[in-house]
């Protein structure tokens, strides 16, 4: 399931990833797996950016392994991006992937916001 939100939103994810890369740095996008459970395909699942010094960074930081670290410290921003599910347990599955062309992707302006996200500042 996490893939098939993946592979719908890649376009969405990579440009959020890039913007936001832009603006504060590396980090990653992060999506909580509750939002899309019914419908993996939705594109308008909330989304939000973790920088990697953000206090949510922080908190979902906890659940990495070497790999995940590896790839924050790694990935190239303008073909790259991670993407952080936290699953329904508050444990966290990362995927690094490779950025569709945005050619056909809507612009993004802002992250959408999310109550679930707001809590961590």
């Amino acid at each position: 399931m996490h893939k098939t939100f993946l592979n719908a939103n890649c376009a969405r994810l990579g440009s959020i990833s890039c913007e936001n890369y832009q603006r504060g740095g590396r980090g990653m996008v992060v999506v909580a797996e509750e939002h899309f459970l019914d419908d993996p395909q939705s594109n308008t699942t909330p989304l939000a950016y973790a920088p990697s010094e953000s206090p949510l960074m922080r908190e979902i930081n906890v659940h990495f392994e070497a790999k995940e670290n590896s790839w924050l410290q790694t990935y190239d921003p303008l073909t790259q991006f991670i993407m952080v599910v936290v699953r329904l347990d508050q444990g966290t599955s990362a995927y690094l992937a490779d950025r569709l062309s945005l050619s056909s992707a809507d612009p993004i302006t802002q992250v959408v916001p999310n109550p679930f996200f707001d809590r961590h500042g």
